[in-house]
């Protein structure tokens, strides 16, 4: 993958501010503050940024270039939110740039970022029986994984479900409906 000058920054920047934004919001003390800090940089940051540069790595794929952005005001929001315990985590997304893509390619470029996330719960699951001393861990990481996949998946623009869907209806389904069971039952 071929990386922009200031990518790989502004990629930190947004892992740490979501890190942040989750453990204020799920913080029950200012004392434990640290711990989720550190929990939310272990489980969430991987599922971020995994998920985009699944995108970025088809959209390259597919002969398109692309490049994660930072939203700072997508930042601001989600931080904001989490002082009110809410998460609605905005910190920026990869963009497609010098082409358009065909609809079968977007629908492939968006349909990445939720693949990884369920390739991520599969190995986290994994690891939770097979290393059963992290097991809490683990399995808070696959599920996460696993929500956020279910999360992107919705037909609902502009998030990843909506391409994939104009592009084939079938393999979102393929994909969506066993995600979503998955998400509703764990």
């Amino acid at each position: 993958m071929k990386f922009h000058p200031g990518e790989l920054k502004e990629l930190g920047i947004a892992s740490l501010a979501i890190a942040f934004a989750v453990s204020i919001a799920t913080s029950p003390s200012l004392a434990l503050l640290p711990y989720h800090f550190v929990l939310a940089l272990i489980v969430i940051t991987p599922a971020f940024v995994f998920h985009e540069m699944g995108h970025k790595y088809m959209a390259e794929r597919v002969g398109l270039n692309s490049r994660f952005l930072l939203w700072e005001t997508g930042l601001l929001i989600s931080l904001i939110l989490s002082l009110f315990h809410m998460l609605f985590l905005l910190p920026g997304a990869v963009y497609i740039y010098g082409g358009y893509p065909s609809k079968e390619d977007n629908g492939k470029i968006s349909l990445a970022g939720p693949l990884v996330n369920i390739l991520l719960a599969i190995i986290f699951g994994i690891m939770a029986i097979t290393l059963p001393s992290f097991a809490p861990l683990f399995w808070l990481a696959a599920r996460l994984n696993l929500h956020l996949a279910f999360f992107n998946l919705l037909p609902i623009p502009p998030l990843d479900g909506f391409k994939v869907i104009q592009w084939n209806f079938l393999i979102w389904s393929a994909v969506f409906f066993p995600v979503f069971a998955l998400d509703f039952l764990l």
